[in-house]
Parts: C-alpha cells; structure tokens; sequence
C-alpha cells in the first residue's frame, strides 16, 4: 500500500510539473522581470548576488560598523563570524572545526593565491545544507551567507558554493581547494558534452554514501569546546596551586606497599546493553541528511522508470521516524 501510493503521488507530481513553468524559473522572473531567466548564466548569478546583498543593512558610519561588529562578536554569533580584513581571513578556532567551515576558509586563501584582492567585509556565515529563513538569526543588521536555499529565493541569505561538491581533490589538499575545484568542474563539463541531452536516460539518476556518521559536527563542536575549556580551567588550577612539589613517598624497606587499584577499562563490547543503549542514541541523532537520501533511494523501487537513485554504501538501518 505503501509503495502504491508513493507511486500515485509521483506520479501526481510529474503530470503537475509537467503542466507548470519550472518554480525556479517563475521566482526568478517574479523579483527580476519577465525574460530574466533567459540571460546567461553569469548574469544571473550577478543580479541574484546583488539583490541578495540589499536584503541586509548595510553600515554606512564608523559608529554603525562598531556596533555591527559588535553584534557580530557577541557569544551567540562569534562561532559563525568571518571577517576579512586587509586581504587576510579571521575566524574562530570552534568555526573552522567544522569541515564545511574550514573549506569556505581554503576557498578564500585559494582566491587570494590566484591574486584576488578580497573586500575588507564582516559577516556570518551558516554551513547547514537545508537552507531557511530561519538561519539569518541576527536579523538584517548582520550580513548572512549561506550554501542552501532549499524553500526558493524567499529563504534568507547570501547564496555561496558548498566546498563539499567538487571533493575529488589530492590527499594534500583539503575541501574548499579552487584548483581540484576547477579540475572536478572541467571533468564533469566534458562528460556532459560527450553525451547530449537527448541522448540520455530520461531518469533522474544519483549515487552516494547513505553514511550520517557516527555524531553530528555540532557534537564534534561541542565536544571539542568542553575539552579546550577543561584544559583551560587545569591550567588555571595548576597556576593557582604553584609551589614546590612533593613526590609521594615510597614504602620503607620492610613495610608493605600498598598496591595501587586502577579502575578496569571497558573492553569494547563488554555491556551489551550499553552499546545498544548508545545505538539507540545515534538512532535518534538529527539524521536528515541520511534520511533525505533514503527517501530519494526510495523513489528507485516506487518508480524505477523515472528515477535511479541508491546507496554506494549504506550506514545500519535507522528510525528515522
């Protein structure tokens, strides 16, 4: 039953988008003019950018910079912060923790290697591939970039590349890196030239790793800002507590020491139940991402004239209920 109605629902959907302009397209030509989806494609990029960029206020005084940056380096939005500022690139340590983070940070230095002279520029920066109005948390006082926008051009933000396509780079370089980038973009615009249009399946086709991953960047995040503050808080222990250190004394010639009782360390597996509880625990992790690409995967069995969509690899089952 299940199946037959994602069938139908399919189905549904493509005579729908069949007889509507592409949504795309509509919204598009709805904030630029009729006939604006038919220039090319850089010039859309451009009047997008620009139209992006006026949705945020914009400093125009020494005093309104202050207080923008000000707002910008408050503890609720510091961890989001990227400033340029004389061709150099500034971000906190926990920002470029995250992987996506990082690769905006190799995209900007690569840019500056190719002779780029980036805009002395504030502003904050969301690496969540969902997109939404609700990412530009502090307002339109703060300039917001984002790699998603997957409610349509009504979601709020500046629209960047996400430093994760194009991954196919040497082990020495890291994501984000312009020139594997390039290299990735030219291959993939060959195999397209090679094979035209009509010349394909008329399938949505896609392959990828189903792997969500153990635990969320923002607990890789988390977790690694509770260890430096506990390194922290040691040190002050041990600056306060500086003196002449004494060694434990050892037993007597003739006196019994007393042994040292060391707490056994869990071998993996030994508690069954603790690792089922801690599976249970990745169950409930916020998994959209792993769940989006089972639905797609889905789709396969539901329609398999239409789509092509599976898993190269495939993480244990999940509830993603």
């Amino acid at each position: 039953m299940t199946w037959r109605l994602a069938a139908v629902l399919v189905a549904a959907l493509a005579a729908a988008a069949a007889a509507a302009p592409w949504r795309p397209q509509s919204e598009f030509e709805a904030l630029h003019g009729v006939g604006a989806a038919a220039l090319d494609g850089a010039t859309r990029v451009a009047a997008e950018l620009d139209r992006s960029v006026q949705d945020f206020w914009q400093a125009t005084t020494p005093h309104e910079t202050r207080e923008q940056l000000a707002k910008l380096l408050s503890p609720a939005l510091r961890d989001r912060a990227v400033i340029l500022w004389a061709n150099k690139t500034f971000a906190t340590r926990n920002f470029l923790l995250r992987p996506k983070n990082e690769g905006l940070a190799v995209a900007l230095a690569a840019a500056r290697r190719r002779g780029v002279a980036l805009p002395d520029v504030a502003f904050s920066h969301v690496d969540d591939a969902a997109g939404g109005k609700s990412y530009c948390v502090a307002g339109p006082e703060i300039p917001t970039t984002v790699i998603a926008k997957r409610g349509g051009y009504a979601d709020c933000g500046v629209l960047v590349p996400n430093p994760f396509f194009g991954r196919r780079f040497p082990k020495h370089k890291k994501m984000g890196d312009l020139d594997s980038w390039e290299a990735e973009s030219a291959g993939v615009r060959a195999a397209a030239a090679a094979r035209p249009l009509q010349q394909r399946t008329r399938r949505v086709f896609w392959r990828g790793k189903c792997l969500p991953g153990p635990e969320r960047a923002s607990d890789r995040v988390r977790k690694a800002a509770a260890a430096a503050r506990r390194r922290e808080a040691r040190k002050q222990h041990r600056d306060a507590n500086a003196g002449p250190r004494h060694k434990r004394p050892h037993a007597s010639r003739g006196e019994e020491a007393k042994p040292r009782h060391k707490r056994p360390r869990a071998s993996r597996g030994a508690d069954p139940r603790r690792r089922l509880e801690q599976l249970l625990e990745r169950c409930r992790e916020n998994t959209a991402g792993g769940r989006a690409r089972l639905l797609g995967a889905s789709l396969t069995a539901a329609r398999p004239d239409l789509f092509d969509a599976k898993c190269n690899e495939l993480d244990p089952p999940r509830n993603f209920s």
